[in-house]
């Protein structure tokens, strides 16, 4: 599986991971006017959050996990859609969708909050699949090495790709 996958130590019990393939940190979208400076600043506002995602674990940290703010949804276009439409005060998401939603919503802006750590992405592979690990972490290399990594980022991104 790769879709925006975090490397994280529960997911590390279940499923093995190739080394991350991005660098990934939590990213709150917000309406272009919103005076919203942090995460801390999200109190008592309603907040989009894509179900069982690591922005809903740390808007439930944060909140608490029964806030009512808290709005939980099944994708990130519907919580960019549900901000963009006014029913809830802000986003919260892995910054390269995030940002890539947000640039074709004119109307809103982004919020990079230095408290979200960074985590990694990761390819799942079924747990002890050592045939398959190795061959994913070796194409990995390989895209890093003939630079082909470096262009596709640079694609989407506009900028050099910062993998831990």
């Amino acid at each position: 599986m790769i879709s925006g996958v975090t490397i994280n130590d529960k997911r590390k019990q279940s499923y093995d991971f190739t080394p991350p393939y991005f660098a990934a940190r939590q990213l709150i979208a917000l309406p272009k006017n919103s005076k919203v400076a942090s995460l801390k600043d999200l109190a008592g506002k309603k907040i989009a959050v894509v179900s069982a995602s690591t922005a809903d674990d740390i808007a439930s940290r944060e909140f608490g996990k029964t806030s009512p703010d808290i709005r939980r949804f099944e994708s990130t276009p519907l919580i960019i859609s549900e901000l963009a439409g006014g029913g809830v005060d802000a986003a919260m998401g892995d910054n390269g969708v995030i940002a890539y939603r947000v640039a074709q919503n004119p109307e809103l802006k982004t919020l990079d909050d230095k408290s979200f750590p960074e985590e990694g992405f990761g390819i799942v592979v079924k747990k002890g699949d050592k045939a398959l690990l190795d061959k994913l972490t070796a194409g990995l290399a390989a895209i890093r090495a003939d630079g082909s990594y470096v262009t596709i980022y640079k694609k989407w991104f506009n900028k050099d790709p910062n993998v831990r």
